[in-house]
């Protein structure tokens, strides 16, 4: 990814595009192409500023339109990985984009679905959990009537909606509604996929916080080797899920 050109006059010509052609679409993609190279080069105030510049022109040439909505969110999915970001400009750009494609492409776009997720998500990220619970309840049948009920985006939809309920303290709840996303992810990918892994481990968690020592500690000894086999003993997240489970129980845990 080093040697990928990007730089300020590459920039400066993809936003003088707009004014040579009416195809706002390749604009756009051409946009977020850029965009997306920033993020991957770690360059995250670049790409702020390209899509920040991109919306307001889309703005002027436009107005609020799908192509504007698109950028917002690409926006607001920029600033959700900006350290020490306020994301409330964040869940405001979502709202605004689910807000546009709604009226203009219909509740069920996968454009619509997409941000509404996003604005899901980022609400419960924030810890608005009020406010993101009536969001994933819009969403996810939704999403499950237009992709099937083993999609992936629908079973991660429907496990962060869980563990929204085990972060509101509603422990029983999130645990059957995590037992029923395992099941179907199972069927879906089989067992031993790491999506698998990652939600019986969150189940795990879930166990922990309601009390209920003895399940979560078969859990955890059971999955955190698995978990750790897959991406590896030295991974950041490997090691995070080694520290919770050592954490949790003490030198119990061991397991070869």
């Amino acid at each position: 990814h080093d040697a990928l050109p990007i730089s300020a006059s590459l920039i400066e010509r993809a936003l003088a595009f707009r004014d040579k052609t009416s195809a706002a679409s390749s604009y756009r993609d051409l946009v977020t192409g850029l965009g997306n190279s920033l993020l991957e080069l770690g360059r995250v105030d670049e790409a702020e500023q390209l899509f920040r510049d991109a919306l307001a022109q889309c703005e002027r040439t436009e107005g609020r339109s799908v192509e504007y909505a698109i950028l917002a969110n690409n926006l607001g999915a920029v600033l959700y990985q900006k350290p020490g970001t306020d994301l409330d400009e964040a869940i405001e750009l979502f709202r605004v984009s689910t807000a546009i494609n709604k009226q203009l492409l219909g509740p069920r776009h996968p454009h619509t679905l997409q941000h509404l997720t996003n604005l899901a998500v980022m609400l419960h990220v924030q810890g608005k959990l009020d406010e993101a619970e009536p969001t994933y309840v819009e969403a996810i049948p939704m999403l499950e009537a237009v992709n099937g009920a083993t999609h992936p985006n629908v079973l991660a939809l429907q496990h962060n909606f869980a563990l929204l309920r085990s972060d509101q303290g509603r422990y029983d709840e999130a645990s059957a509604m995590l037992s029923a996303v395992i099941a179907k992810a199972e069927a879906a990918f089989g067992p031993d996929h790491l999506t698998v892994i990652l939600f019986h481990l969150h189940l795990a968690r879930n166990l922990l916080r309601a009390g209920n020592m003895s399940e979560a500690f078969e859990l955890y000894q059971k999955y955190v080797p698995l978990h750790n086999e897959k991406l590896g003993a030295d991974h950041p997240q490997a090691r995070r899920m080694q520290e919770e489970f050592s954490d949790a129980f003490g030198e119990t845990n061991q397991t070869t």
